[in-house]
């Protein structure tokens, strides 16, 4: 059998990875070789002894499923904003292509209504933007599904829901329980402070010279104009307790 000319060494000093290869074991690794039908040449008796490829085996790719590590709201949560962004937070970095409004999905849970709306992904996490506040007082199922992956193209493993319920929509008109002075109360201060309480805590946007307004004089008639009311001078403060003031200043217009 013809041998292939190869380079060996002039003694027994170390060949591959450390590995004395003398000239007796070359040969022998050699003839093996030939004997199956394999040509024989510097890589093949660099795999014959052991060597080649770097040293060592291969690191093994990411081949572990992504997991749900958290949500929001949380899994049971109650009295949520209407205007809440249901999001989903996994193990790891995920396929943004793969988490979309099929993957990522908001129901009613009674009805199974699909809710509409986009899903955004940044690094770990997933967000669900309705297209429109939630009613209130309704629970909800946010639900991802196996079709999700992450950058190495591993599938969750199983699909994943969390149910939640908003919060209650406020109906009922807010009313004037008290005010000071007392309607039709005679002999106030003309420079004392007008306060009207309501029954509950309001939106001060709303509290302006137009829509708390002072009308000066009985049945449409005014007082001398000397006296009148700042708009400027218009606040509107929380007060201790259960009650909601709201302030107009009188002022006496005289110099």
């Amino acid at each position: 059998m013809s041998m292939p000319d190869l380079p060996v060494p002039a003694d027994d000093s170390p060949l591959v990875d450390g590995t004395p290869v003398t000239r007796r074991q070359l040969m022998l690794q050699l003839g093996s070789l030939g004997a199956l039908g394999v040509a024989a040449g510097p890589a093949a008796l660099l795999t014959a002894c052991g060597g080649g490829g770097g040293g060592g085996d291969t690191a093994p790719g990411d081949t572990v499923a992504p997991t749900v590590s958290s949500t929001a709201p949380a899994s049971g949560a109650t009295g949520v904003a209407a205007s809440s962004r249901p999001a989903v937070t996994f193990s790891e970095a995920m396929n943004p292509s793969s988490v979309t409004t099929s993957s990522f999905t908001l129901v009613r849970t009674g009805s199974g209504a699909v809710v509409d709306g986009s899903v955004t992904t940044a690094g770990n996490s997933a967000t669900f933007a309705p297209a429109a506040d939630l009613p209130g007082a309704t629970q909800f199922t946010a639900t991802v599904s196996t079709a999700v992956r992450d950058a190495a193209g591993n599938a969750l493993a199983a699909p994943y829901s969390w149910q939640f319920t908003t919060a209650s929509t406020d109906t009922t008109p807010p009313t004037v329980t008290s005010t000071f002075p007392a309607n039709g109360a005679a002999s106030a201060d003309v420079n004392g402070v007008i306060t009207a309480t309501f029954s509950e805590a309001m939106d001060n946007t709303t509290l302006t010279a137009t829509s708390v307004r002072h009308h000066p004089g009985r049945h449409g008639r005014h007082r001398q104009p000397q006296r009148q009311w700042q708009d400027r001078d218009l606040h509107a403060r929380r007060a201790a307790g259960s009650g909601h003031p709201v302030h107009r200043h009188h002022h006496d217009g005289r110099a």
